[in-house]
């Protein structure tokens, strides 16, 4: 018999994995997307409770908390982080506490950044959802403020040295020149690459210019943009 904790435990997972493996975001394996396994899960817990019909909605509340971060940028920059995470905690109707719309936000902003860091050889404009389009633009906003303390108080939004330094030794590689019969020097230059599975671009699903897409959407008033699907 599944007990509710354990049905929740399950779906927590679902979600879990759901999020670590959109395609133009990169966690590293085993490593908690906010840094702690603890805070990972109310994250999800949270998450879930404000879309409960499982993994499918909580990319898509996810995707609404990054139209929202960038529809609410100058909140930041004017008002300060903890006024713009309220503001975008509550978008659409949400109830999101500040320090979990925070941790969301900034770790998909960070996973966008560490994606381009793994996959160098990929546009940071070529995108195949709305979400990463949102997050794209939303790192576009931090990296051109440039800054880590806004109106005095921290936004860990940039990845570390070593972060970048990992990322950027996982850069794939391919077959560049036959060494022997059964051995290859590896290089980022070659023709054909080798990329883990879960990194491969979904076929046939990019579409023109998401970017662009995302722009307008991000630009619109708030009555017309509630109408347009996500």
């Amino acid at each position: 018999m599944i007990t509710p904790v354990t049905e929740s435990m399950d779906m927590r997972e679902s979600i879990k994995t759901r999020l670590r493996n959109i395609h133009g975001l990169f966690f590293f394996d085993k490593v908690p997307m906010t840094g702690r396994n603890k805070r990972d899960d109310d994250v999800i817990d949270v998450l879930h409770a404000q879309a409960p019909s499982g993994p499918v909605a909580a990319e898509s509340s996810l995707a609404h908390l990054m139209l929202a971060s960038n529809c609410s940028w100058t909140t930041l920059t004017t008002k300060g982080p903890d006024e713009f995470w309220k503001v975008v905690g509550r978008a659409k109707g949400g109830k999101l506490p500040l320090s979990i719309t925070r941790d969301l936000v900034l770790a998909f902003v960070r996973a966008r950044d560490r994606y381009l860091h793994c996959f160098p050889h990929k546009a940071p404009r070529d995108v195949n959802s709305l979400l990463v389009a949102y997050t794209q633009h939303l790192l576009e906003r931090f990296q051109t403020l440039g800054a880590t303390m806004i109106l005095g108080s921290p936004v860990n939004w940039c990845l570390s040295v070593e972060d970048i330094e990992v990322a950027e030794s996982l850069a794939p590689r391919g077959p560049a020149k036959q060494l022997s019969r059964n051995k290859f020097e590896l290089s980022s230059s070659a023709r054909n690459l080798l990329v883990p599975a879960r990194c491969l671009s979904p076929i046939g699903k990019f579409k023109n210019d998401l970017m662009g897409l995302a722009q307008e959407i991000i630009q619109q008033p708030p009555w017309q943009r509630e109408l347009t699907p996500q």
